[in-house]
């Protein structure tokens, strides 16, 4: 699917669907998938955000999702929030080059070295991106609900006691101390933490861009490559570009 296509669909979240149906494959297809808490009501929300492992990793493109379109995101627009956003890809121990080149997991975080508390080896990180595939399994396996449809990118709302209920910025105790969680209308760095495929055990660990989330249900990431000119720096660059004319002038 090209990249084009691909955001607009990501765009069109159904109103009022359970199933998360994010794609949990341990392959370079598995998907990003949103996590928001809303403490005061203790409820969170998960959404399949449509896009793979690969496909982040390749095109590394900004885009936006429209989370107030979703009749699921309803109870949490205008509320004191936290966000993630999170995806894995644990191999399966399928150990290809065109597999290992997107093993690893992408998530937010506020320093991609605190990722790993170690040496930043396959053993260390292995067991981490495995836990992000039972996260998005349980957003899947919400009990009730329909089989995954991972052709949908569809959303589920949780309760305490749900298997998929987000109880904070590492989800509970499962030992995701690393991965953090944005505030509403805040932004926070997105890291990839990825296999060297020199020595294939090493991980390397780099910042790919930041999300944000607004308090009118606005998703919206920039990569590191897209972040915007700050307008004084627009400012000083047709300065310098004035006074090259003018000295141009004078000497002619």
């Amino acid at each position: 699917m090209k990249l084009k296509a691909l955001v607009a669909a990501m765009a069109l979240v159904a109103a009022g669907t359970a199933n998360a149906a994010i794609n949990t494959t341990n392959s370079p297809d598995a998907e990003l998938f949103l996590t928001v808490f809303d403490s005061a009501n203790a409820v969170s929300y998960g959404l399949d955000l449509g896009v793979s492992i690969q496909t982040m990793v390749d095109t590394n493109a900004s885009f936006s999702v429209d989370l107030s379109t979703d009749g699921n995101y309803s109870q949490f627009m205008g509320q004191n929030v936290v966000f993630t956003v999170t995806g894995g890809n644990s191999d399966g121990g399928v150990f290809t080059p065109a597999a290992l080149a997107y093993f690893g997991n992408l998530s937010t975080a506020a320093d991609g070295n605190d990722f790993l508390a170690s040496n930043h080896i396959f053993a260390d990180i292995n067991p981490l991106t495995v836990g992000f595939r039972n996260m998005a399994l349980n957003l899947n396996g919400q009990v009730g609900l329909p089989a995954a449809d991972t052709a949908s990118n569809n959303s589920a709302v949780c309760h305490v006691g749900d298997p998929c209920y987000y109880e904070d910025p590492s989800w509970g105790s499962n030992r995701f101390g690393y991965l953090m969680a944005g505030n509403v209308d805040s932004s926070i760095g997105f890291w990839n933490t990825d296999l060297s495929l020199a020595d294939y055990d090493t991980m390397t660990v780099r910042q790919m861009g930041s999300f944000s989330l607004s308090s009118n249900g606005l998703l919206t990431y920039n990569s590191v490559s897209s972040v915007p000119v700050p307008a004084a720096a627009w400012l000083f660059g047709s300065g310098l570009v004035g006074l090259v004319g003018v000295a141009r002038r004078r000497k002619a």
